[in-house]
């Protein structure tokens, strides 16, 4: 029977097998483990987010994710050293493939059993200071409004021709946004009385084909306003909702045959994975056109 290795030990594996690497005195990272904290400590820059502008929005989670992480790290942990350790075993936007949930707490565990080392304590306090980690973090957690710095999920109610434009236009976040405890009655009538209720996912400055949705395929569409991430709209689906989605969007396309090969890898997936871990649209309110990002878990052998 095979074994399924799960991604949180690996990882502690790689960070214990980092750890090993440096002698007592080693004082010096290597060109590759340069390259990995820089682009780790790129991510606390303050002007980050406006850094990111130019990748996709799929790309920009990613990276704020991993920014995520490493910022609990430094802070629950304040061992600079775990903190160094944690930027160099994997590519940076691997780091969002762990859950959070498990692996803090078997990070705790292992490097309560890991000495400090003079010399890798030496290259983290370089490190921080060269890019002012500490501070970086401190400031985000003084921001003074609007505090504190909390996860909001607002419902969004959809409304007849609600259409988002992807050519530098943000929509209007506040005439379709309800609170949603304060709301929940109303939200739940407008939806029953709204079944032709459309949304136009995206208005081309040089096509006039539009994608329209109705509130029949979609299962919950809801709008993520995150303290570290660019505002979005995200909608979870299941894999018949987005293989419905791509058959809509390929009969109103002027060039359907780029669907074909999605639809066909999709559609593989639906007979032989019939559970995946989660199928997200994301649809940024500004500066980047939407994006499909999908997670597969699957067992080997």
């Amino acid at each position: 029977m095979t074994t399924v290795r799960v991604l949180e030990d690996e990882f502690i594996e790689r960070i214990n097998a980092e750890e090993a690497s440096f002698s007592e005195d080693t004082a010096r990272l290597n060109k590759d483990q340069l390259e990995s904290v820089r682009l780790c400590c790129e991510l606390f820059r303050t002007d980050v987010v406006e850094s990111l502008k130019e990748v996709s929005v799929s790309q920009q989670y990613r990276l704020l994710q991993a920014q995520k992480l490493l910022r609990q790290i430094y802070s629950d942990l304040e061992r600079p050293t775990i903190f160094l350790l944690c930027m160099l075993p994997w590519p940076i936007t691997n780091l969002t493939k762990l859950d959070q949930r498990k692996f803090l707490p078997k990070l705790r565990t292992w490097c309560e059993n890991i000495p400090e080392k003079k010399g890798l304590q030496k290259i983290a306090k370089a490190v921080c200071e060269k890019y002012d980690i500490a501070k970086s973090i401190q400031d985000e957690l003084n921001i003074p409004n609007p505090p504190p710095r909390k996860r909001k999920r607002i419902s969004h109610v959809l409304h007849n021709n609600y259409t988002y434009e992807s050519g530098g236009q943000s929509v209007d976040p506040i005439s379709g946004i309800h609170d949603e405890r304060s709301c929940a009655k109303e939200t739940q009538q407008e939806e029953r009385h709204s079944s032709d209720a459309q949304l136009n996912d995206q208005t081309h400055k040089n096509d006039k084909t539009q994608m329209i949705l109705t509130v029949d395929d979609i299962p919950g569409f809801q709008i993520s306003l995150l303290a570290d991430q660019l505002p979005q709209s995200v909608i979870n689906l299941d894999i018949m909702h987005l293989i419905r989605f791509l058959q809509k969007y390929q009969s109103t396309s002027s060039n359907p045959e780029q669907f074909r090969s999605i639809l066909g890898l999709l559609q593989g997936y639906q007979s032989s994975c019939r559970t995946l871990h989660y199928i997200q649209l994301i649809i940024p309110w500004y500066g980047a056109t939407p994006s499909i990002d999908i997670k597969i878990d699957s067992k080997i052998g």
